[in-house]
C-alpha cells in the first residue's frame, strides 16, 4: 500500500509553519511565549558574544606574541576567519532580536517593552564593542607585520653569514686541514 501520494497531498494543504518570534494577537499566552522566545534568543546571543570574546582574547595574545622569528600566522588567520564569521552571525541574531522588538511593541506591557529594549540595546553595544576590539587587533597585526618587514629589510641585508663573505670579511680559500710536516721542514 503506497500512501506517499496521500501524505504529500496532505502536507501541501497545510499552512506554512509560523515564525517562532511572530504571534497572533488572539492568543492570550502569546505575549508570554514571545517573551520567553525572545529571552532564549537573547541568551543565545549573549553566549555567542562570550565565546567570540574568548576567541578574540586568544587572537590578541597571539598577535602580541608574534615576533620576527616566531609568527603563528596560520593560527592567527584561523582565528581571524572564525571571529569574522562569528561577528556576521551575531549581527544577524541581534537584528532578529530587534525585529522581534519592533513586531511585539503592541503586545507587550510597559515594563516588558522597556526590558526588551534595554536587552536589545545591550546586545548591540556588546557586539559593536567586540567588533571594534577585533578591528583594533587587526590594525595591530597589520602594524606588526609592517614593522617586521621593515626590520627584515633593515637588518636582513647586512650581517648575515652569506653577506659576510661578499663584504670581504672572510678569506675565500681557507684551508681547514692541519698543516703538513713537509712545509715545516722546508
Amino acid at each position: 500500500m503506497d500512501r506517499l501520494g496521500e501524505l504529500n497531498a496532505f502536507m501541501t494543504s497545510l499552512p506554512p509553519p509560523p515564525n517562532p518570534l511572530a504571534s497572533t494577537p488572539s492568543d492570550p499566552r502569546t505575549a508570554a511565549q514571545d517573551l520567553h522566545r525572545f529571552h532564549t534568543l537573547a541568551g543565545s546571543v549573549s553566549s555567542q558574544i562570550t565565546i567570540t570574546s574568548s576567541k578574540l582574547q586568544k587572537l590578541t595574545s597571539l598577535v602580541k606574541r608574534s615576533s620576527l622569528f616566531s609568527d603563528p600566522g596560520s593560527e592567527i588567520d584561523r582565528y581571524v576567519s572564525e571571529i569574522g564569521s562569528d561577528l556576521k552571525h551575531l549581527n544577524s541574531l541581534v537584528l532578529t532580536c530587534s525585529e522581534f522588538l519592533d513586531g511585539a511593541k503592541g503586545k507587550l506591557d510597559g515594563s516588558s517593552k522597556e526590558h526588551t529594549t534595554v536587552v536589545v540595546e545591550a546586545l548591540k553595544v556588546s557586539v559593536t564593542g567586540t567588533a571594534k576590539e577585533f578591528k583594533n587587533v587587526l590594525l595591530s597585526r597589520t602594524e606588526g607585520i609592517k614593522q617586521k618587514d621593515d626590520r627584515k629589510q633593515r637588518f636582513g641585508k647586512v650581517g648575515g653569514l652569506a653577506d659576510v663573505g661578499k663584504q670581504g670579511g672572510l678569506k675565500k680559500n681557507i684551508s681547514l686541514a692541519p698543516p703538513t710536516m713537509e712545509k715545516e721542514r722546508g
